[in-house]
């Protein structure tokens, strides 16, 4: 009786330490976050990693692809125990994905990304002034002019978000030292530049 008991703990053994390994395919759409509409041709990337995703230092490249014309994209996985998977994507014309989409209990995962536009700052020297100190609310953008000579200008493209109303406020300097301080807000058309003029 002793051999046959040693056989059946080994075999117990042998099937509780094996891998738990099963397939399944992950799938879902990148959305234009302010039409709801698929981005076709987006690149989605698809990584695995174990334990916290922040800090993680398993973090490994599994597979990527193309999203077709509805936007819509699908990944062929090998789920091991313990892995943890995670989809990111970026499109032409639109902020990257910085949000954390798990697909490790999910079978679906759509991600929604923001479109962007282009807002020029139009900074002439007609009045003589010192120089300009402006910057957008939303995306912290801060620049200052440097001394030009009356009549000339200068144009500072900068990427914002599209469809919204950008909260710009800036201040025109004198040669004398003061300053006065201006505020607006401009709408910015997805995928379009919209130039906003300053004088000094």
């Amino acid at each position: 009786m002793k051999p046959i008991c040693l056989l059946f703990l080994i075999s117990i053994c042998s099937f509780s330490c094996k891998k738990t390994v099963f397939n399944y395919t992950t799938s879902g759409k990148i959305i234009d976050a302010n039409t709801g509409l698929g981005i076709p041709n987006s690149k989605v990337r698809l990584d695995r990693f174990k334990g916290e995703l922040l800090g993680s230092t398993s973090m490994a490249f599994v597979d990527s692809t193309i999203t077709d014309a509805d936007g819509e994209y699908k990944f062929k996985l090998k789920h091991e125990r313990g892995w943890q998977y995670e989809v990111r994507a970026q499109a032409d014309n639109y902020f990257f994905d910085n949000s954390n989409d798990y697909v490790s209990s999910s079978r679906h995962a759509d991600i929604k990304l923001l479109p962007q536009a282009t807002l020029e700052f139009d900074v002439r020297n007609t009045k003589g002034g010192a120089g300009v100190y402006f910057t957008t609310l939303n995306t912290r953008i801060i620049q200052k002019t440097d001394e030009t000579g009356q009549g000339t200008f200068q144009k500072y493209p900068c990427i914002v978000e599209g469809n919204k109303l950008i909260s710009i406020y800036y201040y025109i300097y004198e040669k004398t030292g003061n300053k006065t301080k201006y505020d607006t807000t401009i709408y910015c058309p997805s995928f379009q530049t919209t130039t906003f003029r300053i004088d000094y």
